[in-house]
């Protein structure tokens, strides 16, 4: 893998070791009450700088001096002073730290902000020479991406943070109640003023005495502020003339509302008053606004500023694609025999065993059906099972031990998971579910089940507990343990797992916490453990530290048991070792050995030697590892073809081709150029398609397919819509472990569908990452993906910015992209990212109007900025919902070909939208949400300006999304080529596979799209697909049947049942 970023010499250059340095003797010294004097200097910043000038500005926020003649101003995370009349502004602040909410301290000659330079938003004291003092704290703890609002104190000595009174000499807040919806104070901060239930309330600060001074009440307005008078109100609210906000002042005295200004864009929170109370300066439209409060005239402030904004080196790595064998990471369900002689597991969703020490792996017994889920009898002779098949639905098996007269357990189709046998070899208990799939974070829930081999009864202990679970058996055969909680109120805490009797009765729990997607715990037959494995590392839990139910797992904290591994899967064995496995390994460890080594390390770390919750991490025991190695090869077309006469749209930069042959040799291209001139080999095969216009796969960068865990469909039906309308190439930007089986199901033709990209489960705390409180914790998450094969990370809204980048520098370390959830934080939290270095950013940003600084900013980052367009908004007001009803909700064979049918309006259990939603729920739009538009534009200016820009769908309408993005991109101002250029070449440059896709030249893998018309003339001709073809295969549009290199019938793929509503909608 080759790193396109600037080379780092020592750790000792980066922000992030700085920002960890810092932090930690700040607080020291704040410990000791000492206040730290920090002067920054120009060798500390960042090795890259982006220069430009504006004229005007997203998302400013001002203030006034206390002598009414310089305005502090915020342009893009730091602060400049400017002239009151206007001007030219003189920054005052720079580094990679975003600084935010400035105000002058009444001295005039000092400014506070607050600063995420100490990794959290605490505050610094500045003055106009570049000497600042930094404080760390979190003054805003309900919003920890949304810093608090800073206003003067009375005391000189000190700031209201977020209601809250701080010293500006030893950064420490009183112990009060927070004001969360303090709306100002007067000028010297006698008086405080915020919202609550009744209306505005005026504090006395020397006396706490509160008085309600108006019934004004937040409501829709978008920001309130108080003069220093303590006499006018300020706020604005939207209008219902689409896109226009209308500020007011309300005097109090009067009761007088009296509107001064109708704007597209009105930056009420960032206004500032004139000390004098006579002036509003307000952000209006990227400019500034003077506001006389008496005669309602305002007038524009000018200013220039020359910006300088440090930035990390860009986060870049390439890699590449290749056609060559592939060694299999994902294997599950690992499991020794009782005589300790052979090993079964699941690999490409099928059965192996291998003979210990040394055999290599061989399928175990061949059938049509997919196999998961392999169960030893306790006796050695048998194997159970669990099998799917797209049409019939899933079964319970049991097969000899070499692989001979596999026996059908079950009769109702359904999907079964989690086989596990009695002590005595009599019975299996399994956890069985409907016929259907649920999505990544929940296989959904099914019924506890004790099936008699010699009876062949089946008795229901449970009605329903999650079908991802781990079952055990007590060493007597008499209960059963097993996961209870399922995903509904996921963060509260409940009943985790229990075990009953064989009849349902005398529920004991075993454990509380709360339910986390990728939780499995397998308490050991003699009671004694719980073995765990979350986020894809193993636990213990030493039951016998408890003289009560233990709560083990709770949100944002570690495990209350001991860490010691990576890994899925915990399975005790007959000897009562504990197996578990990760990626292509299985391993062994004794309980004990990991209770020996936890108990002195407790002692080293609390004084004694008791487990009982706590949360331990340990290393250096024994653990024996068995390899699961397995090799397969990558499905590409084998042979040569000649598709001569087309029109070919390269993305070799503006190069078109009206009349040319693309020679294709195994899966790559070998040749382009224009048909007279080309030689044709006479090896190859000629394909004429005359008329015809190829342009490269599409990429789809943001393609959410939350595809089921455990057990796979034979075939994902979204998978298969994508790929039919052009998708050949699809990151999923927040997955799972099993997605990592999935790809490799695809690399090697067992599955059809584009080529996956995953993250795995995103750096997100919860389901990803419990926590992270070290750069030691980023390194192991970016260690984990790395050895499944990711080649991308993502970063998904870790509370401060100092977890974020230590994510961002493990990824920088290991030579890995990382992209970052850009939705849902402010423009400040998003400034960070790009600061950072990220590879990419995900939505489209909350940058406002897009003014030149924002514009400008990104463009020169050259971060990649993926909008999603198409569900930009809400309900009903999605621009896909636009899309859906003007070209897709027609009679449409191929769609509903392809699309998954519920029988009814909804989306799908993956969060997609069913063929009924697409065709009959989406309401009538004659137009366009504008604000999708204006999203659109913004992009389009970026990317004039040099930026990057991606194609990403979201997922909700599969394969159709690639299209609707495409034409929101172009509504928005990019041409039809650029827009083509964002749909493939630039989607491959973001992930660093440019080398092999993205492009039709020589080299380069054979991923094309065969178009009837010219996109160029109409960019809505995307859609009229005539065939596909991905690494060379040729596929038929309508079906993907094979046409080249050979012929082979279309997937089938819907369940029996599902036929039966489709037919209903027709």
């Amino acid at each position: 893998m080759k790193n396109r970023g600037l080379k780092r010499e020592t750790k000792k250059t980066t922000m992030i070791n700085r920002l960890t340095f810092n932090r930690l003797i700040f607080s020291l010294l704040i410990v000791f009450g000492v206040a730290a004097l920090y002067v920054q200097t120009e060798d500390e910043f960042s090795k890259r700088t982006l220069e430009f000038t504006i004229q005007e500005a997203t998302n400013m926020h001002l203030d006034v001096s206390p002598d009414g003649q310089t305005l502090l101003v915020e342009l893009l995370g730091d602060i400049y002073t400017l002239p009151i009349t206007g001007g030219t502004a003189t920054q005052q602040t720079r580094g990679v730290a975003n600084n935010t909410k400035p105000i002058w301290l009444s001295d005039g000659k000092h400014f506070a902000c607050l600063n995420d330079s100490l990794g959290d938003f605490g505050f610094r004291i500045s003055d106009l020479s570049g000497h600042s003092t930094y404080f760390t704290g979190n003054y805003n703890p309900s919003d920890r991406y949304n810093p608090a609002v800073i206003f003067r104190h009375h005391s000189q000595d000190s700031l209201w943070i977020g209601g809250m009174p701080v010293s500006i000499k030893t950064g420490k807040g009183a112990k009060t109640a927070l004001q969360r919806y303090m709306i100002g104070s007067t000028h010297k901060g006698q008086e405080t003023y915020y919202i609550g239930r009744s209306g505005v309330t005026q504090k006395k600060t020397t006396t706490g005495r509160e008085t309600i001074i108006d019934s004004l009440k937040y409501r829709d307005m978008q920001a309130i502020k108080i003069a220093p008078n303590g006499e006018i109100i300020a706020f604005s609210r939207p209008m219902t003339t689409e896109g226009k906000q209308a500020f007011y002042i309300k005097n109090i005295k009067t009761g007088m509302e009296q509107r001064l200004l109708v704007a597209f864009d009105i930056y009420a929170k960032g206004l500032s008053f004139s000390p004098d109370s006579k002036y509003i300066y307000l952000p209006v439209g990227g400019k500034i606004h003077r506001l006389n409060i008496v005669t309602g005239a305002h007038k524009k402030i000018p200013f220039t500023a020359h910006v300088k904004i440090d930035v990390e080196p860009l986060n870049y790595n390439t890699t590449r694609i290749e056609h060559k064998p592939i060694t299999l990471r994902y294997t599950r369900s690992a499991k020794m025999s009782p005589n300790r002689k052979q090993l079964v597991f699941m690999a490409q969703n099928r059965l192996y065993i291998k003979e210990l020490p040394d055999g290599n792996p061989i399928p175990l017994v061949a059938q049509a059906q997919s196999q998961y889920q392999p169960t030893w009898s306790p006796d050695g002779t048998k194997i159970a099972y669990v099998t799917w098949s797209d049409v019939t639905g899933g079964a319970l098996w049991y097969v000899n031990a070499d692989g001979s007269a596999p026996v059908k357990l079950t009769n109702v189709p359904g999907q079964y998971q989690r086989p596990t046998w009695s002590p005595d070899g009599q019975c299996i208990a399994v956890v069985q579910g409907k016929p259907e799939f649920g999505d990544r974070d929940s296989s959904g829930l099914g019924a506890l089940q004790y099936i008699s081999l010699n009876h062949a009864s089946t008795v229901t202990v449970v009605d329903s507990i999650p079908l991802r679970n781990q079952l055990s058996f007590s060493q007597n055969g008499q209960r059963i343990s097993y996961r209870a909680s399922g995903q509904r109120a996921r963060y509260k805490t409940r009943d985790l797992l229990v075990s009953t009797n064989l009849d349902g009765t005398d529920r004991h729990i075993i454990a509380n916490g709360i339910s986390l997607t990728e939780f499995e715990g397998a308490l050991s037959p003699n009671g004694h453990f719980i073995a765990c494995a979350v986020n894809e590392d193993m636990y213990l839990v030493d039951l016998n530290e408890y003289d009560s139910i233990p709560i083990i797992l709770k949100r944002n904290q570690p495990l209350k048991g001991i860490k010691f591994a990576r890994g899925i899967d915990p399975v005790w064995e007959s000897n009562g070792t504990l197996g578990y496995t990760y990626a292509n390994t299985y391993y062994q460890v004794s309980p004990d050995s990991i209770i020996t080594k936890a108990k002195k390390v407790a002692k080293q770390q609390y004084g004694d030697h008791s487990l009982k919750n706590r949360a331990l991490s340990i290393d250096g025991i024994s653990v024996k590892s068995i390899p699961l190695h397995i090799t397969k090869d990558p499905y590409y077309g084998i042979g040569q073809l000649a598709l001569t006469n087309a029109r070919i749209i390269s993305m070799k930069g503006t190069q078109i081709i009206e009349k040319g042959t693309l020679l294709i040799k195994d899966g790559r291209i070998e040749g382009v150029g224009a048909t007279k001139n080309m030689v044709i080999p006479k090896e190859y095969q000629m394909m004429d398609v005359s008329g015809k216009t190829i342009i490269p796969g599409l990429v789809d960068l943001h393609l959410h397919m939350r595809i089921p865990p455990d057990v796979f469909p034979q075939q994902s039906w979204m998978f298969l819509t994508n790929l039919a309308y052009g998708v050949t190439t699809a990151r999923d930007p927040s997955l799972s472990y099993d997605s990592f089986g999935y790809k490799e199901l695809l690399e090697t033709g067992e599955m059809l569908g584009p080529r996956l990209f995953s993250v795995g489960r995103c750096a997100r705390m919860g389901d990803g990452m419990l926590t992270c409180e070290s750069m030691e914790d980023a390194r192991e998450l970016v260690k984990k993906r790395m050895i499944m094969g990711a080649t991308e990370i993502k970063q998904y809204m870790l509370p401060t910015r100092q977890q974020r980048q230590w994510v961002a520098e493990a990824c920088r370390e290991a030579g890995i992209n990382m992209t970052n959830e850009g939705t849902h934080g402010p423009l400040l939290y998003q400034l960070g990212l790009i600061k950072d270095g990220g590879t990419g950013v995900e939505h489209a940003l909350d940058w406002g109007n897009g003014y030149e600084d924002i514009v400008t900013f990104i463009a020169k980052s050259k971060t990649y900025i993926t909008p999603t367009l198409q569900v930009v908004g809400s309900y009903p007001e999605y621009a896909k919902e636009y899309f859906n009803y003007k070209y897709w909700r027609k009679p449409n064979t191929k769609l509903e070909y392809f699309t998954k049918s519920t029988g009814r309006i909804l989306t799908t259990s993956n969060g997609a939208e069913s063929i009924e939603t697409i065709m009959k729920a989406s309401p009538p739009k004659d137009t366009l949400n504008p604000d999708s538009i204006k999203q659109a534009e913004i992009c389009a200016r970026i990317y004039n300006a040099g930026g990057k820009i991606t194609l990403g769908s979201h997922g909700n309408n599969q394969g159709i999304g690639a299209h609707n993005e495409m034409w929101a991109l172009q509504m928005g101002g990019f041409t039809n080529h650029q827009v083509l250029e964002v749909a493939t070449i630039r989607g491959a440059e973001a992930m660093g596979v440019q080398q092999d896709i993205g492009s039709i030249e020589p080299g380069k893998i054979a991923d094309l799209v065969i178009l009837n018309a010219n996109p160029l003339e109409d960019i809505h001709h995307t859609r009229d697909i005539q065939y596909i073809m991905k690494d060379g295969v040729l596929y038929d549009d309508e079906t993907l049947e094979t046409l080249w290199p050979y012929q082979k019938a279309a997937p089938e793929w819907r369940f029996q049942e599902e036929n039966q509503k489709l037919e209903k909608l027709n």
